[in-house]
Order: structure tokens, then C-alpha cells, then sequence
């Protein structure tokens, strides 16, 4: 289970298909300043087609700047929701090695500004090919062999069934859906 891959959040999505949006209107508003340019020269002396091609360069540089600051908004706000951040600050494997059936207790401290899913801190261990032996489920809950409930610190236990080296990955996401990892520890 790789929850890294999980799809961004709504607002991130939004904001990616609004900033496209007015990439493409903000082009569209450039194609227009210039056609109104080609239209002033051609225009000649002629003063109703000169007010009629600056009346459209006029309309085309004002919806620009509407463009401008809009697109300005729109990665402001997705900047603000990026900034939902999840950290693990740390993971640890203790014992590091042993003989089968050895028990390796699991603990990563994980940090969030608007709350930890705890359903989502996991371990996976995995082979050296990366291959998924076992996947855990870290808990703050104060049971062994978690020590204090609410401490930011999720622990597990795996045991192992086979002599052989393995990599462990641990995966934590918040409750606004930002996923972290930490790989092969």
C-alpha cells in the first residue's frame, strides 16, 4: 500500500485546472492585442477603424489584467493549501537485526498542523527488491508497544518469519489527505 500516490487534494486540483484556464485566456487576450495592433496600422487614416482597433487593445490589456490578478489569487490560494503539511520526523527499528523469530518494534514521530489520520501510519516491509512482505499499522494509543497515547510517537511490532535482510517504509497522512514517506529504514 503506497499511500504517497493518493490523488491531490480537491482544492489542488481546482486550482491546477484554473491556472491552465487562464494560461490559455491570458494567450488569448495576447492574440487579441496584437490582431488590435495589425488592425491600428491597416486602419491608415481612417479614424473610426483606428478607434475601433484601439477600443479592442484597450478591452484586451484591461481583461489581461483581470488574467493577471486572477492568476495571482488562484496560486495564492494554492500555495495556502499546499501548506497543510504532514511531517514524520523520524522512524527507528529496534533491534536492527535478529534471528527469526525475531521482533522488531516500529516507531515513527509524526507532526501535522491539522491532525494525523491515524489509519493511515503504516510500515511496510519489504524485501530488497521492494517487494511488500507485511504491511502494519503504527498506533498512539498507548498499548504496547506504543508508550504514551497522544504523544506523536506511532509504534508497531513485525516479526520476522525468514533470515534476510528487509527495508521498512513508513507512511503517514493528515486528516486533509497530505500523504508523507519515509523509505528503507
Amino acid at each position: 500500500m503506497n499511500l504517497t500516490k493518493f490523488d491531490k487534494p480537491i482544492i489542488d486540483v481546482l486550482g491546477n485546472t484554473i491556472e491552465f484556464l487562464l494560461s490559455v485566456i491570458g494567450g488569448i487576450a495576447l492574440l487579441v492585442i496584437i490582431l488590435g495592433g495589425i488592425f491600428y496600422i491597416f486602419a491608415g487614416a481612417n479614424p473610426e477603424a483606428q478607434n475601433k482597433a484601439k477600443g479592442t487593445v484597450t478591452k484586451a490589456i484591461i481583461g489581461l489584467m483581470f488574467v493577471l490578478v486572477s492568476y495571482a489569487i488562484v496560486d495564492k490560494i494554492s500555495y495556502v493549501s499546499t501548506d497543510i503539511q504532514i511531517s514524520i520526523v523520524s522512524a527507528t527499528v529496534v533491534p536492527t537485526s535478529g534471528v527469526p523469530p525475531a521482533t522488531f518494534t516500529i516507531k515513527a514521530t509524526v507532526t501535522s498542523d491539522v491532525g494525523v489520520d491515524a489509519a493511515t501510519t503504516r510500515a511496510s516491509i519489504q524485501n530488497p527488491n521492494e517487494n511488500e512482505v507485511d504491511n502494519i499499522l503504527l498506533k498512539d494509543d498507548g498499548n504496547a508497544p506504543d508508550l504514551i497515547a497522544g504523544d506523536n510517537i506511532y509504534s508497531g511490532e513485525w516479526k520476522s518469519a525468514v533470515v534476510g535482510s528487509y527495508f521498512i517504509d513508513v507512511t503517514a497522512c493528515n486528516t486533509d489527505g497530505v500523504c508523507k514517506e519515509i523509505e528503507n529504514i
